[in-house]
């Protein structure tokens, strides 16, 4: 420093003289000077006080094996009385810091005036301290000492630092790291203004130095505008701060760059003199353009030390400035373009409110089932999408597609304000929709639930669908007042209606196919692949799809079985089941046989048809006379006649003749033949018995036949995939026990244990611990004669790509195909059937690498019509079907978990969902009319799906009357003789003397009447529940 106290003629250039008394002394250096020398003093303690009770704590742990009892009895004591002390006031600090209680926010709020005041009172003082001297404005300095004697408001500023002091003892307190709390800017700050203050004060000598690093404390006014309710939304409180940070930077960078200017380089030998004086508005102004990057060359820096200040501001600077301007106006421009979206109704329209968590592959198949061209263009429903956050390039492109008929409302279903937003109590319906890819499904659950009764609450009336991860939760929903299932009110869950499709379509290969066909609209041209004849079966198929109508008046008093056959022959529809109101609870009766007369006041049927008009022709045949319905007298029906009685009489003697090439060879083991039951009477039941004990031993062969082996890819323990809802149907109590295929899981040990407390219950499932993707591991499971290979895929992580999400399920299931089955040069992916879980469309194209299809639908690629992949989205479309078919869910329901009873949750919640077993059991006599147990008896015979050879008993002695038959003279021949309703056949891609390597059977869902039947089908078959195979 050239400029001391006591040289005069630098006081001349430095302090010009004037009428006022104050002092003429530039004392700056020593205030800057204690604030420095202070701070890294402090650091430096601090620093070598952590190193030094490092080395007291190691000393102490080291010697504390040679302490006496006596001496370490008293010793916890103390300590823990003073961590109790540190403990408290550190806790309580941090409260007050953090606005937990009243006196902390009261805190906050003082702090934010007082920054407020302290930044206009540094203001007000470098005017005043510049107007009072004499000269031209250039030689003005803001170096000059005051004393407080022209300048009352300096008692104020000070009384402002006394309350920054106490402020800082309390931030001190509450921090976690003392050497982290150091190095935070609002410490820096302190000691940059509280230490000069109080010199100052004392020494009555004031000047600007420092006091523009006040504004950083600005911060906290959000908190504080947040607990003076002056700030509510989430925009607001981000707007607020963004634009507290902006001028932050703003009024800092303009005061620092007005004190280096006029301190100007100080190193010089001249000294001050080429130091500038600038007003505060105008560095203010010149921080602005230079943050802009205007800069219109009217200021600019003179110095040297503020020339290198304005490079280093430039580079931050301009960052920041770019980086928080788009920010804000990314919040100004999405409140109106999502947060302020309302449904606007329209007369005669009617909308559905769709929340949760939306995937744009789950929303594009809603849609486009939803939005189908069959769906009537003026009965054309409205879609208002109510989402937390907002929707991704990907969804915003999606529902740019359907504009028309879409709106995304970015809110909480949480929130009332949002609810009206979407309309809610003028909807139709709510569908909330679960995060299909979540990790923690419980979580997901109790998140819709609770989504569930927020709209509840809101609009007790409207009519609500849930999609659910757990089948345990759907209990929950009984517990909400207003949770009404009588009135619309249903529970989807994903994992029962996924599992349960994939279990039976272990059973019934191709059942994933035909029911996504049937419960989807879709629609497309026979001649879209005109290079495969066997195409153009399947998508013929494709186009029947699933409606629930009322019945006609002259049906009323008729069979089943003989509506059934009408509904064949002079309607060109299928009749599969009934719904039931007469009890006051809707039950969903397929195929009950001629053992029911058909209520037309209280029942509706289940059909397939093409479409909507052609399914309502059974509600519009009340024109014809009952005399009238004549069948055709060309085929042989041998039906039954309107007797039940005689009915029931004539099954028995069918059912005889089924079994009678069976009798000689399996009466004796089916006398003895025992039946365990559970509780409710709808599962086959095991008494007990650990993991250990169904666990397989690797290396070694075993030997398995007809067996089902389900390869599990998930690692992590602690992931439940509810595996029960997939065993539920494999030990249906309506398959007979000698037809019951062993299961053997290859996986991960711990994934199963967690589940096995439910599934231990079930008999006959065998678990291999080892990696599926591990050749021994499968042969040991002897895959190569199993019945079906299942590939259940794994829980995604966060933020995976969709395209490797199925990177170790398509791997497993390459490594599968390719296997050689023994003794022949076949491919295992030839020979056995394998049903792999996808959660994208996309990678279905990596199941058949070496197909030829060239299409954009993946339900028309082969691996979908042969039944050989099931993806996730297809549940998405299940929710379109359920809502326009509310009875769809129960039918779907009993025909992949074959319970048939809305009550089974409730009691299954009661036993804690453990299958108990029976109070006892009964033999298969009860079959043949000894009944045990009347309602146990009854409760295992139920209509099933089945899956049945042309060339096989029953089906046979039908098939071979005739050289050749038409598949209406078939399906009407084996409805009147055995009563089972056909809906589909499943056939080979090509004939069996073609020699084709590479022959899988593909899905014809209700083939054309004109179409030959073949011996090599196969045979898609509702069976009554009366009948036994």
């Amino acid at each position: 420093m050239a400029a001391t106290a006591g040289n005069g003629s630098m006081d001349s250039v430095t302090t010009p003289a004037s009428k006022y008394d104050y002092c003429r002394t530039t004392e700056w250096y020593i205030f800057l000077g204690c604030s420095f020398g202070v701070y890294v003093c402090m650091l430096i303690l601090i620093s070598v006080g952590r190193v030094v009770c490092r080395r007291s704590k190691h000393l102490e742990d080291s010697s504390e094996t040679d302490q006496d009892e006596d001496e370490l009895s008293g010793q916890p004591h103390r300590l823990g009385s003073q961590a109790g002390i540190v403990t408290r006031v550190h806790l309580y600090s941090m409260a007050l810091m953090k606005g937990a209680n009243n006196l902390g926010k009261f805190m906050l709020v003082i702090h934010s005036l007082c920054v407020i005041a302290s930044f206009v009172i540094y203001i007000l003082m470098t005017y005043q301290f510049t107007d009072i001297q004499t000269g031209p404005m250039e030689s003005r300095t803001l170096l000059v000492c005051h004393s407080t004697k022209h300048f009352p408001v300096v008692h104020v500023d000070f009384a402002i630092n006394l309350f920054y002091l106490g402020f800082f003892i309390i931030r001190l307190l509450s921090s976690n790291s003392l050497q982290a709390f150091w190095l935070t800017l609002d410490t820096m700050a302190d000691h940059l203004t509280l230490i000069p203050s109080v010199i100052m004060y004392a020494l009555n000598k004031h000047m600007i130095v420092f006091q523009f690093a006040r504004i950083n404390g600005l911060k906290y006014l959000v908190n504080s505008m947040i607990y003076c309710n002056i700030l509510r939304t989430e925009k607001y409180i981000r707007l607020v701060s963004l634009l507290i940070r902006i001028i932050s930077i703003w009024a800092i960078s303009a005061g620092l760059y007005q004190l280096i200017e006029n301190v100007g380089d100080f190193w010089r030998k001249d000294g001050l003199t080429n130091a500038v004086f600038h007003q505060y508005h105008d560095c203010f102004y010149y921080m602005l353009i230079t943050m802009s990057t205007v800069g219109y060359g009217d200021i600019s820096p003179h110095s040297v030390i503020g020339k290198f200040y304005i490079i280093i501001f430039i580079v931050v600077a301009l960052g920041l400035f770019t980086s928080i301007i788009p920010e804000v106006s990314d919040i100004l421009t999405e409140k109106k373009k999502y947060r302020r979206n309302r449904v606007h109704l329209k007369s005669g329209k009617k909308h559905v409110v769709v929340v949760g968590k939306f995937t744009c592959q789950m929303m594009k198949t809603f849609f486009d089932d939803f939005f189908h061209s069959e769906r009537a263009s003026n009965a054309r429903e409205y879609v208002a999408m109510l989402g937390l956050d907002e929707p991704d390039l990907e969804l915003k492109a999606l529902i740019k597609t359907r504009e028309l008929y879409v709106t995304y409302l970015q809110g909480s279903v949480m929130c009332v304000k949002d609810l009206q937003r979407a309309c809610l109590k003028q909807a139709s319906a709510v569908v909330v929709i679960s995060d299909q890819q979540t990790r923690n499904e419980e979580d997901e659950d109790m998140k819709n639930i609770m989504r569930v009764i927020a709209v509840k609450d809101f609009c007790p009336d409207v009519q609500v669908l849930v999609q659910l991860q757990l089948y345990r939760s759907k209990t929950y929903l009984r517990n909400i007042p207003d949770w009404r299932p009588m009135h619309g009110d249903q529970a989807i869950c994903i994992n029962e209606l996924k599992y349960g499709i994939l279990a039976q379509s272990c059973l019934v290969p191709g059942l994933s196919t035909l029911l996504c066909n049937l419960l989807m609209l879709r629609s497309c041209k026979s001649n879209q692949f005109p290079q495969f004849s066997w195409q153009e079966a399947y998508l013929h198929g494709v186009e029947y799809e699933f409606y629930k109508v009322r019945f006609s008046a002259n049906f009323n008093g008729m069979t089943f079985l003989k509506a059934a056959e009408v509904c064949a022959d002079r309607l060109g529809i299928v009749l599969l089941a009934v719904e039931d109101g007469k009890s006051g609870q809707r039950r969903t009766i397929i195929n009950p046989g001629c053992g029911l007369k058909i209520d037309t006041d209280v029942m509706e049927a289940f059909v397939i048809a093409t479409d909507e008009r052609e399914a309502r022709r059974l509600s519009d045949y009340a024109c014809v006379s009952s005399n009238s319905l004549k069948l055709d007298s060309s085929l042989d029906y041998r039906g039954c006649s309107e007797n039940p009685d005689s009915c029931r009489h004539g099954e028995k003697l069918r059912l005889c003749s089924v079994d009678a090439g069976n009798q000689n060879e399996g009466a004796s083991s089916s006398e003895s033949e025992r039946i365990l039951l559970d509780s409710s009477g709808y599962f086959h039941w095991a008494p007990n018995h650990s993991m250990e004990q169904a666990m397989l031993q690797p290396n070694t062969q075993y030997n398995f036949h007809g067996h089902i082996v389900v390869c599990v890819m998930e690692k992590s323990g602690k992931v439940c995939l509810n595996l029960t809802t997939f065993v539920m149907p494999l030990r249906a109590s309506s398959i007979r026990p000698s037809k019951l295929k062993d299961i053997v899981f290859v996986g991960a040990i711990d994934v199963i244990r967690n589940e096995w407390p439910i599934i231990q219950n079930f008999p006959r499932i065998h678990v291999l611990d080892g990696s599926p993707l591990n050749r021994a591991n499968l042969k040991a499971v002897n895959i190569e004669s199993c019945h079906s290979c299942i590939i259940l895929s794994p829980k995604s992580t966060p933020y995976e790509p969709d395209a490797q999400m199925d990177r170790e399920t398509i791997l497993c299931t390459l490594n599968i195909k390719t296997m050689k089955k023994p003794g022949t040069q076949k491919k295992l992916g030839d020979c056995i059937h394998i049903i792999t879980e996808l959660k994208t469309e996309d990678a279905i194209a990596y199941l058949d690498q070496d197909d030829d299809d060239e299409v954009e639908e993946p339900y028309m690629t082969q691996a979908f019509a042969t039944g050989r992949t099931f993806f996730l989205s297809l549940l998405g479309s299940i929710v379109t079907t359920i809502y326009f078919n509310q009875a769809s869910l129960g039918f779907l329901r009993t025909i992949v978990t074959t319970v048939d009873s809305e009550d089974f949750e409730i009691g299954l919640n009661e036993q804690g969902f453990h299958f108990m077993a029976s109070d006892s059991s009964f033999t298969a006599e009860a079959r043949s009319g000894i009944e045990v147990r009347p309602s146990r008896a009854v409760m295992h015979r139920r209509s099933r799906i089945e899956l049945l050879s042309v060339s096989e008993s029953p089906l046979k002695d039908i098939f071979t009357a005739t050289d050749s038959i038409t598949w209406k003279a078939f399906s009407l021949a084996i409805l009147g003789e055995l009563e089972i309703v056909c809906i589909g056949l499943s056939r080979l891609q090509v004939q069996p003397e073609d020699d084709s390597t590479k022959n899988h059977r593909f899905v014809m869902t209700l083939p054309q009447d004109s179409v030959i039947v073949r011996e090599t089908d196969l045979v898609y078959c509702l069976t009554p529940p009366n009948l036994v195979l």
